[in-house]
């Protein structure tokens, strides 16, 4: 998609949406928020969508003393993935789709629930539960985590980069990422087109994100 597309689809939505909460927990400052999309879709090792079919009850590691838990997701689409399997055949969009045999990707997610039920949670912080249908930028992590038999070296980060999947139309193309870029939603085709745009133009992409952060303000 050219970013004159992208520009005309962000303000034809923008009036209608509003940003995630979830970006006003941090101090103004802290994190440049206008180009956090395209921050984390050029640090992401994938970005996926798909379905939690297990989440470990929460454990805590000495050298970072905060709740943890494993999150294992079964990918439906691995975005990024796809782009680079493509760029790698010439281009042919056609070799884009997940494999058949559906991997399943696990990362760590910051709380999680406890073996009596209950959850623990940070602030302004969703935890992930089994069955939740989600779009995710899977950020790796400076080194593996292990626990339990359990290994990760991804992560999500926990801003702008954890969103719901609502299902509309019959293919998974047509499904809503809720608020997936810039506080709209898009549908997974549109996220596709937006994160290939982004791989292969960040600079403009940010300026487009600043023009959108302005609009909206």
């Amino acid at each position: 998609m050219k970013i004159s597309c992208l520009a005309l689809l962000a303000v034809g939505i923008i009036l209608f949406c509003s940003f995630p909460a979830d970006a006003t927990t941090y101090p103004e400052g802290v994190f440049d928020f206008t180009t956090i999309h395209t921050k984390t879709t050029l640090e992401a090792k994938h970005i996926i969508v798909g379905e939690v079919v297990d989440v470990s009850s929460v454990f805590e590691l000495p050298k970072f003393n905060q709740p943890f838990s494993f999150v294992t997701i079964h990918i439906e689409r691995d975005i990024k993935q796809e782009i680079k399997r493509a760029a790698q055949q010439g281009g042919n969009r056609n070799a884009g789709h997940a494999d058949e045999s559906k991997p399943t990707v696990t990362f760590v997610q910051l709380g999680g629930p406890y073996p009596d039920g209950s959850v623990v949670r940070a602030s302004g912080v969703p935890v992930l539960k089994p069955g939740d249908r989600v779009f995710l930028r899977l950020i790796p992590t400076i080194e593996s985590i292990q626990h339990g038999g359990q290994k990760s070296d991804v992560t999500i980060s926990e801003f702008a980069c954890r969103y719901s999947l609502k299902e509309k139309g019959k293919t998974l193309d047509e499904h809503i990422v809720k608020c997936g870029w810039q506080g709209m939603d898009v549908t997974v085709l549109q996220m596709a087109r937006i994160t290939r745009a982004t791989l292969e133009t960040p600079e403009r992409i940010k300026a487009l994100e600043r023009r959108m952060n302005a609009l909206a303000r």
